[in-house]
């Protein structure tokens, strides 16, 4: 603690529970752990563990009778840690341990890569003392160290989450004093041992209506650059400019997501506030890890446009180094499953993706990842009918004039695109994002809108279990099995209508639904007013010939066709590419159809 450089670190109990095979309470699974380690405050007397609380584990642990059980226990470990995450909700990042016969392991969990020690053999001396030395540590460094975020912290007195939450000063570019938002649990949970760990709080900013809250905080780790002020993907940026430009537009039809505040999220490193990140994690070893998981793993993963010397200094930065941002936004939505009616649904979808196009039209930002969970309904009051809001911009991109091709992927599978599961080297446009409406469209039509028809259809198949239908297997398979089965299912009128529109569930409202969806399908991928080309979901080849119909039939009778020098040549027509290049005639055909749809529903409701 002396040589600490006047570090605030606070001495810490690391204990163990005095039994073994627990099952730890905050958890709906009903898996046994070997033990786990908690964090106690040195002030406090050593009190026996008999209750343990996922909510309370500093680090779960998998023990072995022997050091050949090693990948066993790896992965138990990985199973249980996601239960960590899941009900810590100021956890950045986890720990875990592993105890194979004599050998010791520690394991870092970081949000893409799972990183063991090297052996700490308990047999030996040099062995204990390295674990020794490893808990010694653990009990004497900070708390944002031990995976914890400090700047989200439980209040016991008020009950609730006090999140603090970035300010940027925009004339003189620095960081403010952080607002402070209080909040209960969050909505959305980080229940997922990998990725971005999005959380969802619904706050304010005075403690006295948390239970009325008006602002959503998102916090999450996505990928980002290191070069963080030129970062083209920043959502929270995107979202201050769609604000700027359009406001809430509050006393009009159409609602914009708006940002309150936001930016990089700060923790203290040696008294020192930096930017929370991969490297804040990993310290001097980033680099070290990156090379090596970039030499053994990520090769597949690099973006085929890539130059090779690019590409190979790129990689942590593509699939490896995330930055911890927050972002606090109004106004505070409703999920698609509050609807009551099909007729509610359309109205939103419409309100959806006429903000979906003034925002490319005006901002020039590409949404690319519309799904069930990004679209909410707000009622801000009983005379006017429910509205929809577009939020959730961590997967745009800003577009210009020139558009660089991206084959990547990005969105919630059933929703994807063709294009976008097969990894196309077509450009992702906004074709992309209206077919994931249509699928949307398609998953609310047969698993229904509002709850209570949610529940007969339930009941309905627990009388009478069925095989699942087209749109149930769009969850499941690789992201190519899934282009597969879509390219089947939308491939013509009729497999739309015998493998999709049939399973909508029954009734005048859904009827109207399943017309929308029959004629969104017709527009996009069977639109009259354009040729061929741009029909279907199949490359196909299309035959040119340069000759006249009387001098092929000459050749043919003559039998010297193959002589012939070029009678004719094939050409490959990619459907999705012809109509890329038709974008703004098919999007124009479908936000009329969607005005239309609105004045008809709104005239039910």
């Amino acid at each position: 603690m002396k040589r600490s450089n006047g570090r605030s670190a606070v001495p810490k109990r690391v204990i163990l529970p005095c039994n073994r095979d627990l099952k730890p309470t905050g958890s709906d699974e009903d898996i046994r752990i070997d033990t786990i380690f908690v964090m106690r405050t040195n002030t406090l007397e050593v009190e026996s563990l008999e209750r343990v609380e996922y909510r309370a584990a500093f680090a779960l642990t998998e023990i072995k009778t022997s050091s050949q059980l090693l990948n066993d226990a790896y992965k138990q470990l990985l199973r249980y840690t996601r239960q960590v995450y899941a009900t810590q909700h100021n956890r950045r990042f986890a720990w875990g341990f592993v105890l194979c016969g004599t050998i010791a392991k520690v394991v870092l969990f970081t949000h893409d890569l799972a990183i063991a020690s090297d052996n700490m053999d308990l047999a030996e001396s040099h062995g204990r003392g390295a674990f020794i030395k490893l808990l010694v540590n653990f009990s004497y460094c900070e708390y944002n160290r031990l995976g914890y975020d400090t700047t989200i912290t439980w209040d016991t007195q008020l009950n609730c989450w006090v999140i603090e939450c970035p300010r940027f000063d925009d004339i003189t570019g620095k960081t403010k004093n952080p607002m402070v938002y209080y909040a209960r649990d969050p909505e959305i949970p980080a229940d997922r041992l990998f990725g971005r760990h999005t959380r969802g709080f619904l706050a304010s900013l005075d403690y006295k209506k948390v239970d009325m809250p008006d602002t959503f905080i998102k916090d999450a780790w996505p990928h980002t650059s290191r070069d963080f002020d030129n970062d083209p993907r920043d959502e929270i940026s995107m979202v201050r400019e769609i604000g700027d430009m359009f406001g809430q537009q509050d006393s009009g039809d159409l609602i914009y997501v708006n940002a309150s505040h936001g930016g990089i999220v700060q923790c203290c490193c040696n008294s020192t506030l930096i930017n929370d990140d991969t490297e804040a994690i990993l310290g001097d070893t980033i680099d070290t890890i990156a090379a090596a998981v970039r030499n053994s793993e990520l090769d597949t993963l690099l973006e085929e446009n890539e130059e090779d010397g690019v590409a190979e200094k790129k990689t942590y930065e593509l699939v490896f180094f995330r930055m911890h941002k927050r972002i606090a936004t109004v106004p505070v939505g409703q999920p698609l499953t509050t609807l009551t009616s099909p007729y509610e649904l359309m109205i939103v979808l419409a309100d959806v993706m006429h903000t979906h196009a003034n925002i490319l039209e005006k901002c020039n930002i590409l949404h690319r990842d519309l799904s069930t969970n990004n679209i909410l309904c707000v009622r801000s009051d009983m005379t006017r009918p429910v509205r929809g809001l577009l939020i959730d911009f961590d997967c745009a991109i800003r577009v210009g004039e020139e558009r660089v091709r991206r084959p990547e992927r990005t969105g919630t599978p059933p929703f994807m695109s063709i294009s976008n599961l097969m990894k196309s080297d077509v450009e992702r446009s906004e074709l992309d994002d209206w077919e994931s409406v249509l699928y949307i469209v398609c998953w609310l039509g047969v698993h229904g809108v509002s709850e209570e028809d949610r529940e007969a259809r339930a009941e309905r198949i627990k009388a009478h279990p069925r095989e699942l239908c087209a749109v149930e297997k769009w969850r499941y398979g690789e992201f190519s099995d899934v282009a597969s089965m879509k390219k089947s299912d939308l491939a013509s009128e009729v497999e739309f209508e015998d493998n999709i529109l049939q399973h909508f569930i029954s009734g005048n409202a859904y009827e109207e639904l399943k017309d929308l969806a029959r004629r969104m399908h017709m527009i996009m991928f069977f639109n009259p007013l354009l040729d061929n080309s741009c029909h279907g979901t199949m490359p196909f080849y299309s035959r040119q010939n340069h000759l006249s119909a009387i001098e092929q039939i000459n050749i043919l009778q003559s039998g010297k066709a193959s002589k012939a020098k070029n009678p004719s040549t094939s050409m490959r027509i990619n459907p999705f590419e012809m109509r890329y290049h038709q974008r703004h005639v098919i999007s124009k055909h479908l936000l009329g159809l969607m005005e239309n749809i609105t004045a008809y529903s709104k005239e039910f409701l």
